[in-house]
């Protein structure tokens, strides 16, 4: 929307003609009009748009970098040619523009849409308004109405349009449908795993009357499982583990599970929340209680009893240790584990303001080891903080721990080993090789999933208040994993922000943060968006100019962008091999994310959405797949009348 095309003679209509080819389906077209000049008091641009020779739309006056579409209220006839044509009219003194077109083909499709109880149409209004225009109109958006609920309630990401089986090359994801029966399709198997789902289960399900799979695992649903599961009677198997579910498992569904028709999977492990998962004790029914409390009386009194000597010989061996002790779900290692694991401390990896890092071997796989530093004055307390976290925070773009060290005065952390280092190293050394667009967006991409997982699948919230490119992880395949989390702070409940020191790495800091001591997630998402322009530009964070001047790397992008010319932000080192459509979208992304006032930044979630559309369009190009929505050829014989200063 930055450029527009107008024709070459003034006396000559601008003009597209579209050829449908073979199609036989009626055509929808969608034109976008922006304004890309400022124009002068006495200037006037106004035109009209004819389809065939008919008009169909105008007068239009296009506003200044606002877009306007311009769109077809039903299918147009079919046609051998649409010849469209926009005019001026007799008072318009500037040619006509027009920024981009699309045209699409309505197809009939053979298949049968999905069962109207599993998925039983209903009208999404969504308003679009018509710059320019008095009346508002009205696109129409059929989905299934139980997924569509399904989708609304959980507000999923995931791709999910249309009808959910039909066409069967285009089934939603995560969805099996069933098309033996006569009349329409039926949905049989649901998988919303590790979905980031919150709340309660969804209602909706219980029109999905044919399911035999439904797997929710792993993920933060709350409340009870509810009886309407109970009637799904082709329910084969259910998996609810990992959610903070309470009370009771309904009967029918344990009834089924002892029977064996049923695979039914539940787990009690903690969260590393206040409430934890149902477990196989309080889902038990009422009734057998009577029978089984004699047992657990017995058997707790006796754990109870084991647990006070445990402990008490356990403060006498370590009553020179300091600081809170760790839960020990992973591996604790001695002081003497470490010196075998890192051969001595053999091989140093890097340092940091917690300590040096340490390359080790366990059970011939590599790792990493970091131990604190005797000088670090807070490391103590991030080592805690850090270990803690790591022991309930799962996900696959944060650093996992394989396990720690708290050996009197020697504390010691051990991670996945990263083979390809930091970020800023392998982004500023050049000898290690160029890291392409497409690797630059994913790696981008991976840690804006691992924030928006602290963010918005962590309960309570998280935030990291220390991203920076050096703690930023790369593995053999250069995925992405954010490390180094002994700064984070999780939020009470309710909470808006957190009053707190400023904490974090001049260059990454938010500039809001360090003034008000006020710390929110849309602090990361500054942080994050100082990444993101450093692995655009493979510039570091300040800039030392010409003049000897100090820029901050969003100051010195800004001004670039002032000339409109992308090839003079993105890295120089890719030699101008990149999507630029994906560019400007990651360039603005990135600034959006730095802007002064932290409510206008975007949220973790927008920015995943964003930066997987700039890698879509990147590897689209790379795999020069056409678009297989286009129907026929498109001429476009214009010349191009502006390049405008972007926005």
């Amino acid at each position: 929307m930055s450029h527009a095309v107008t024709q070459k003679n003034s006396n000559i209509a601008l003009r597209i003609d579209l050829n449908p080819g073979d199609t036989t389906g009626n055509v929808l077209y969608y034109m976008h009009l922006n304004e890309i000049e400022i124009l002068k008091g006495n200037q006037k641009r106004e035109f009209n748009i004819y389809l065939n020779g008919l008009l169909v739309a105008g007068p239009y006056s296009p506003i200044y970098h606002t877009t306007l579409t311009v769109y077809s209220l039903k299918p147009q006839p079919s046609a051998p040619m649409y010849t469209f044509t926009i005019n001026k009219t007799p008072d318009s003194t500037l040619l006509p523009i027009i920024s981009a077109a699309e045209f699409y083909s309505v197809k009939d499709l053979p298949q049968r849409h999905t069962y109207d109880k599993d998925g039983k149409y209903i009208v999404f209004i969504k308003l679009y308004h018509k710059v320019g225009l008095d009346i508002t109109n009205l696109f129409c958006l059929i989905l299934a109405a139980a997924m569509w609920s399904i989708k609304s309630t959980y507000r999923l990401t995931k791709n999910w349009q249309g009808d959910p089986c039909a066409p069967q090359e285009f089934v939603w994801d995560g969805v099996i449908c069933n098309y033996d029966d006569p009349e329409s399709p039926r949905i049989v198997m649901l998988n919303l795993s590790t979905d980031g789902l919150i709340g309660e289960i969804d209602s909706g399900l219980a029109n999905l009357t044919m399911m035999q799979t439904l797997d929710l695992s792993n993920n933060n649903l709350t409340g009870t499982v509810p009886d309407f599961l109970s009637g799904l009677k082709f329910l084969t198997e259910i998996n609810l583990k990992g959610n903070n579910f309470t009370g009771p498992i309904p009967s029918v569904l344990l009834e089924k599970a002892s029977k064996g028709s049923l695979l039914l999977s539940f787990d009690g492990e903690s969260t590393g929340a206040s409430t934890s998962s149902c477990d196989r004790n309080t889902c038990k029914n009422k009734k057998d209680n009577k029978f089984i409390i004699p047992l657990i009386v017995a058997v707790s009194v006796v754990a109870i009893l084991i647990a006070l000597a445990f402990i008490f010989m356990w403060k006498i061996i370590k009553k020179k240790e300091r600081g809170t002790r760790l839960e020990t779900r992973k591996k604790q290692y001695t002081y003497s584990d470490i010196h075998n694991i890192t051969n001595n401390f053999n091989v140093v990896l890097g340092k940091g303001g917690f300590g040096t890092v340490y390359r080790g071997i366990i059970n011939d796989k590599q790792v990493a080891v970091k131990m604190l530093s005797g000088s670090s004055t807070q490391g103590d307390k991030e080592f805690q903080a850090e270990v803690n976290l790591l022991l309930s925070v799962h996900h696959k773009s944060l650093t996992s721990l394989v396990g720690y060290c708290d050996d009197e005065s020697h504390k010691g952390i051990i991670y996945e080993y990263m083979a390809n280092g930091n970020l800023e190293s392998r982004l500023l050394d050049r000898t290690s090789g160029v890291l392409n667009w497409e690797e630059r967006l994913q790696i981008g991409g991976d840690v804006a999933q691992g924030l928006e997982y602290m963010h918005h699948g962590c309960k309570p919230p998280i935030v990291h208040r220390d991203v920076k490119c050096t703690n930023i992880l790369l593995n053999e395949a250069f995925q992405a994993k954010l490390g180094d989390f002994g700064l984070s702070r999780a939020f009470p409940k309710d909470a808006s922000y957190i009053s707190t020191n400023v904490a974090g790495t001049p260059g990454y800091l938010d500039p809001e943060c360090m003034i008000t001591h006020k710390l929110t997630e849309k602090s990361d998402v500054y942080s994050f968006g100082v990444v993101l322009l450093v692995l655009i530009t493979g510039q570091p964070t300040v800039i030392t100019t010409e003049d000897n001047e100090k820029l901050h790397i969003s100051r010195m992008v800004g001004l670039r962008l002032e000339s409109g010319d992308m090839s003079n932000i993105v890295d120089p080192s890719l030699r101008g091999d990149f999507d630029v459509n994906s560019a400007w979208k990651a360039v603005e992304l990135a600034m959006a994310c730095v802007v002064g006032t932290p409510n206008k930044r975007p949220t973790m979630k927008d920015v995943v959405i964003e930066l997987n559309d700039c890698l879509v369009s990147e590897r689209a190009r790379k795999e020069a797949i056409p678009n297989p929505n286009i129907i026929g050829s498109m001429s476009l014989n214009l010349e191009i009348a502006h390049d405008p200063t972007a926005v």
